[in-house]
């Protein structure tokens, strides 16, 4: 009877002491986890390399639940420090591949060794190489191919956008891909006017170098424009008097805004090939082809004024003259704007490359995106006016466009 209940008390001693070493691992894996999340959301704690945020802290993290805690529990800690980094918009869907294998490496090299270096050795491994190269198969299948379209929206201008756009713009430039640029008050604010500069600048070089392949856009207003034709000492229309007024848009130019259309297209007739939309009162689209270069075929003429043949000194133009109350007085509508542009202009790429099945030329692609966007802006337009006839005010409005707009994309 007696050694039944000492064989009884050793068994529930065993069972209490494994609840409690399991308590104990659940505890410290907590912890880590916390301190996880915690340290992406510092700003000094993360940084950008192409497509991937990186947290060097997660490394520290792996290797002590490598050795504290084993592989089980480090890949654990892993997988939930990067889904709510993911959740909280501090990491991107790479944190997975790459965490998750070093943390596994490192624990079973731990556990089998019981050598804290083979441990650190084996984090860098699984991390650094192998999650590396697991990352591209992991992005090509979750993250998608290659984008149809680039939208720089850089009205909230800090500097994590600023380097993640650095970071990926040269590998954009060599993308058959619209890329539609906003320079939200650049009028206003000098960060994103020396940006937009620095954007203008590189894609120079680019092109320079003949290795631009994307389509610039740019978005814009005339206040933006002409601050934009400002920072390259270019002078303005002389008939265009300054107007100063509050808001976002304080610089206004409502004698010549066509004007500055046309002296923008000029400073970058023989520097970059680009569409410029400018919108307004009146809705002014343009481009420009520094190889100046047309078809030799004689089925292609200009699709809007035959009368008007590419050349260094003429700029044609396209516009749109129709507008919407409500549409021009919504937050939002611009950065609406870019995002129907870039999905015009992708679908518009996508149709001329499985209908000719060849290049074109930079005069009829620049024509192809101008008439894309006026495309965009139309639709856009067209559906405002139809939302606005059903609404109330500002608050239905909203919602009305955004049926409105869906809509018609299905129809």
């Amino acid at each position: 009877m007696d050694e039944m209940e000492h064989s009884t008390t050793s068994v529930l001693g065993t069972q209490s002491e494994k609840a409690r070493e399991r308590l104990d691992k659940m505890v410290l894996s907590a912890l880590l986890i916390s301190l996880g999340v915690t340290g992406s959301l510092l700003p000094f704690a993360t940084f950008l390399i192409g497509a991937s945020r990186c947290a060097p802290l997660q490394h520290l993290i792996n290797v002590l639940g490598a050795v504290l805690l084993g592989p089980g529990f480090a890949v654990i800690n892993a997988f939930l420090i990067s889904l709510l980094r993911n959740m909280l918009g501090t990491g991107t869907l790479l944190a997975f591949p790459g965490s998750m294998i070093g943390a596994l490496l490192a624990g079973f090299l731990y556990q089998w060794f019981k050598k804290d270096g083979l441990a650190v050795l084996g984090e860098f491994v699984g991390t650094g190489l192998v999650g590396g190269l697991a990352a591209y198969p992991f992005a090509r299948w979750l993250m998608g191919n290659t984008p149809a379209a680039v939208v720089w929206n850089l009205g909230t201008f800090h500097s994590e956008m600023e380097n993640g756009i650095r970071a990926s713009l040269a590998a954009v430039s060599r993308r058959a891909i619209p890329v539609v640029i906003d320079p939200v008050a650049a009028q206003a604010y000098p960060g994103p006017r020396d940006f937009m500069m620095e954007i203008l600048k590189t894609f120079e070089n680019i092109y320079a170098e003949d290795q631009l392949a994307c389509r610039i856009i740019i978005r814009c207003n005339t206040g933006e424009l002409a601050c934009l034709c400002e920072t390259k000492k270019e002078s303005l229309p002389q008939n265009g008097s300054l107007i100063q007024s509050g808001g976002v848009d304080n610089l206004i130019f409502p004698d010549d805004s066509e004007g500055i259309f046309r002296t923008f297209l000029h400073i970058f007739e023989e520097r970059l090939p680009l569409c410029v939309v400018m919108t307004g009162e009146t809705d002014y689209i343009g481009w420009t082809d520094p190889k100046d270069t047309i078809p030799c075929d004689s089925q292609f003429q200009p699709l809007y004024n035959p009368d008007i043949k590419p050349g260094k000194s003429r700029h044609t133009l396209l516009t749109v003259t129709d507008s919407c109350r409500l549409l021009t007085s919504m937050t939002g509508a611009g950065c609406m704007s870019n995002t129907l542009i870039a999905a015009f202009c992708s679908a518009a790429v996508t149709e001329s490359e499985l209908s000719q099945g060849r290049e074109l030329s930079p005069w009829r692609e620049g024509e192809q995106s101008a008439r894309a966007a006026r495309a965009a802006l139309v639709f856009l337009i067209e559906s405002a006016q139809k939302a606005e006839a059903v609404s109330r005010g500002m608050g239905s409005f909203q919602v009305n466009l955004m049926d409105e707009l869906s809509r018609s994309m299905v129809e």
